[in-house]
């Protein structure tokens, strides 16, 4: 099923609200019980596992921007095509085309982020 650029932009928007909700009192939780129990390891474990999130990420933003080039770049090549439709058909297609791929390498690089988020928003909040 084919879901429409909107819904992709708006699930892209709504994940990223999320993390912005979430990470703050993440954060907060974290460095208060690094506080109280003197475990300055932790600190340690929590860089260790921000540099594996932000790699994940930039794995996932590299791997949707390179299938959204490739997406892009054939409806591009189509919109060349006298078969195509009329020219604001055609055009309509590349636009749509682009923001769709705006959308997905945003939510490439949003997912290994979001996960990470709520994984630590459900263990803490325990």
């Amino acid at each position: 099923m084919k879901t429409s650029g909107k819904r992709k932009q708006r699930a892209v928007a709504r994940q990223a609200m999320q993390i912005a909700a979430l990470a703050p009192a993440i954060a907060t939780a974290r460095l208060a019980r690094v506080a109280t129990t003197g475990n300055y390891g932790a600190l340690g474990t929590m860089g260790a596992e921000k540099a594996t999130t932000f790699t994940s990420a930039a794995f996932g933003m590299m791997f949707a921007g390179a299938a959204a080039f490739a997406k892009s770049a054939f409806v591009i090549a189509n919109a060349y095509s006298p078969w195509g439709g009329t020219a604001r058909q055609r055009v309509a297609r590349v636009q749509s085309a682009l923001a769709d791929a705006s959308a997905e390498v945003a939510r490439g690089a949003l997912a290994p982020v979001r996960k990470r988020v709520v994984a630590n928003s459900k263990r803490i909040g325990r």
